[in-house]
């Protein structure tokens, strides 16, 4: 696969919302760090903002996000 078919196939698993479909996309290892200050990851307010380092926290990413947020909202 190319990298616009995977982006492609990424976008409409994100906007089907289906979690584990998505992190099928991701490497079963990896290191995911946001940028973001480290004071502030994992607060209730934002629990998505976090170091990960698998497949299943791509997954728990996308649940936790879909948890907060309605689709077609701003």
């Amino acid at each position: 696969m190319n990298t616009r078919t995977v982006v492609g196939e990424l976008l409409q698993r994100i906007g089907a919302g289906d979690p584990e479909r998505i992190a099928e996309l991701y490497a079963e290892e990896g290191d995911w760090k946001p940028n973001w200050p480290e004071a502030e990851h994992g607060r209730p307010a934002t629990p998505w903002i976090r170091h990960r380092s698998a497949r299943a926290d791509a997954a728990a990413h996308y649940r936790e996000l879909a948890e907060r947020f309605e689709a077609g909202t701003r």
